[in-house]
């Protein structure tokens, strides 16, 4: 029998907290790097998860988001003492960090290079700059090119959309905002996303999760729509 939302919810939650505790103790007990960055992206993941469950049930995801944000700068710090100071920024989902934050109206927990990443996450590295200062063109291309070798044809369109959002004008942005919403429905029969993280809306949880990277891009542009599936009310 499937879990509620509610009970996934929960579920996330302890998830997280085991992740972030035990896990994280147990990788600095053992000065495990590797086990740490799983933790370190594991803890991510289910608090990000837990939030945008309760966004698509209604809910005010604020403090669940926010205490992804500052887990993640929690547990990164842990991440960098295991790795006695070399941690690797693309070794966890650090470039998702920023949409996230972006959202609740807080900086990015760590600042990301864009070395080590590529396509998709790439291209994450860019929004996520651009939503706090500027557009790389350069990297942008370079992830594309990458993206499009990868076969998927919606995760192109997807992207696409998320920088026609970037550079729209403020007209645009209800239409933009429709085609989002459709494009994100159509990841549950995508398998570039149901391979993907359970935050990223393929499979099943397309019916209980959300695009949070076009809500945090549509916020940056200055859309004000409160009704959309995909856009910020809080």
């Amino acid at each position: 029998m499937a879990m509620t939302a509610e009970q996934m919810i929960e579920f996330f939650g302890k998830v997280a907290n085991a992740a972030s505790t035990d896990g994280m103790h147990a990788a600095k007990e053992s000065e495990n790097y590797y086990l740490a960055t799983i933790n370190c992206s594991e803890a991510f993941k289910c608090r990000l998860m837990k939030g945008l469950i309760e966004w698509r049930m209604g809910t005010d995801p604020s403090e669940s988001l926010s205490e992804a944000v500052s887990g993640f700068a929690d547990d990164w710090a842990t991440v960098l003492a295991v790795g006695n100071g070399d941690g690797k920024s693309a070794d966890v989902p650090a470039e998702r960090v920023a949409f996230v934050a972006y959202l609740i109206g807080k900086p990015p927990s760590i600042g990301v290079s864009s070395e080590g990443f590529e396509s998709d996450r790439l291209l994450d590295v860019v929004l996520g700059d651009w939503l706090f200062d500027s557009w790389n063109g350069e990297s942008w291309e370079q992830g594309m090119e990458q993206l499009r070798e990868a076969g998927s044809h919606l995760a192109v369109q997807t992207h696409e959309l998320y920088k026609a959002v970037a550079h729209a004008a403020e007209a645009d942005l209800p239409a933009l905002s429709q085609e989002g919403e459709k494009l994100f429905a159509k990841r549950k029969s995508d398998s570039f996303f149901s391979g993907g993280d359970q935050t990223e809306g393929g499979s099943e949880d397309n019916n209980v999760t959300v695009d949070y990277r076009l809500a945090a891009l549509l916020k940056r542009a200055g859309f004000d729509g409160t009704s959309e599936v995909h856009a910020w009310k809080w």
